[in-house]
């Protein structure tokens, strides 16, 4: 059995045995995100080309992430009621993970589309009208993916069955199918078009539940927009990005402004850091997808550490918020950084739209950190928070070497 293999089945038994002994969810939790943590660092960097299963460049950083949401997850409070909540959390792990993990695009968008219909099941375990805006959302994005990949390989053979290969010959149904897996991954992200649901899972779910949805399942679509870009997405599906981007940071600027507390704040953050991760994906050039990359891991553990405590005010809740905030020393303030940099670089004009919006959203953050500030907070999330606060901190300050040259791999990959 391959390290990647493993690394499935933990979760896999995870979810039949917390289906049976819901007990034990939150330890099969963790030991499905350790071993995604030791897969990051263990498998090889270059898999033989017939591997069904395998790590390319891009999802080692996306790999390492979902190890720490699923640690996150594990370690918030889980209401006993909530009896199918444990499987259901580790079923969408599970198919997150053959996703990252899949060789072929095919599978990887069978099993993505497999963790969302769990995760509409996990939604709608709490509240029903929150389940359907995300199958809403789903069902209509998963349909223009899979017509983007049939024109994809039906315009170049073996195109559409593998990652590897360099960037796509220009042609016009070339472009039309980068704009439907454009299209298509930023709905499954939650940006296309305004969908509710990333507002309506994190004013509804219970921490480790919100963590899975709100990192998991709209990262995973981040991954196949950054996979599109690295092969060659086309000049249409980068002003979409771009468009859908600025449109979807506005929305969540603006809803930060309206009551809702830590939960309604984290609802409206996840809209305002997707959008800018999707702005930085339209950037033609290794800097955007890199810029890309340390968003999204700064918006993933900011995000676990402000859902850890979603219930409970406080200062790590109020940190949590800051982070997200784009303050330094944290990591998504490196990814804003960098992303505002090529921006005056490559498209000035586009900074009159975007700084605005930046700074109403950052504003909004900060005055709902204040607020938060003076509440109590829990021992345990409490501790969980400031764990990962001080990753996100040390990571925008003092990136480990090998992190570093993930990231500098990933965003050179293909091009």
């Amino acid at each position: 059995m391959t390290a990647a293999a493993a690394l499935l089945l933990c979760p896999c038994l995870g979810a039949l045995l917390a289906a049976l002994l819901p007990g034990q969810g939150r330890l099969w939790l963790g030991l499905s995100a350790g071993l995604a943590l030791l897969a990051a660092l263990a498998l090889p960097a270059a898999p033989p080309p017939s591997a069904l299963l395998a790590a390319d460049p891009l999802a080692r950083p996306f790999l390492l992430l979902f190890a720490l949401a699923g640690a996150a997850a594990a370690i918030a409070p889980a209401p006993k009621a909530l009896r199918w909540q444990p499987a259901l959390m580790l079923a969408v792990l599970a198919f997150c993970l053959l996703a990252l993990l899949a060789a072929a695009p095919p599978l990887a968008w069978g099993a993505q589309l497999l963790a969302l219909l769990f995760a509409i099941a996990l939604l709608a375990e709490v509240s029903r009208p929150a389940a359907r805006s995300l199958l809403a959302a789903a069902l209509p994005s998963a349909i223009v993916v899979l017509a983007g990949l049939i024109l994809l390989a039906a315009g170049q053979p073996g195109a559409g069955w593998a990652w590897r290969g360099g960037r796509a010959a220009e042609g016009a149904g070339t472009a039309l199918a980068g704009l439907l897996l454009a299209a298509g991954c930023l709905g499954l992200s939650g940006l296309l078009p305004m969908q509710p649901w990333l507002a309506r899972s994190a004013a509804v779910l219970p921490g480790g539940a919100a963590v899975v949805t709100l990192v998991l399942v709209p990262l995973l679509g981040v991954l196949g927009l950054a996979r599109l870009q690295a092969a060659g997405g086309g000049g249409l599906a980068e002003l979409l990005l771009i468009a859908c981007g600025l449109l979807s940071l506005g929305v969540g600027a603006a809803a930060l402004w309206r009551g809702g507390g830590l939960r309604g704040a984290a609802g409206a953050a996840a809209l305002c850091h997707l959008g800018l991760i999707a702005v930085s994906l339209g950037l033609a050039g290794p800097a955007g997808l890199m810029a890309a990359l340390l968003l999204a891991l700064g918006y993933g553990v900011a995000m676990s550490a402000a859902l850890l405590s979603a219930d409970q005010a406080g200062r790590p809740a109020a940190a949590a918020l800051l982070a997200l905030a784009w303050l330094p020393p944290f990591l998504p303030f490196a990814g804003l950084f960098l992303l505002l940099s090529s921006i005056a670089r490559q498209m000035p004009w586009l900074l009159l739209a975007l700084l605005p919006a930046l700074a109403v959203a950052a504003t909004g953050l900060a005055r709902r950190a204040w607020s938060l500030s003076r509440g109590p907070g829990g021992l345990l999330p409490g501790a969980g928070v400031l764990v990962l606060l001080g990753l996100l901190g040390l990571l925008g300050v003092a990136m480990p070497p090998f992190l570093a040259a993930w990231l500098a791999e990933a965003a050179a990959w293909q091009r």
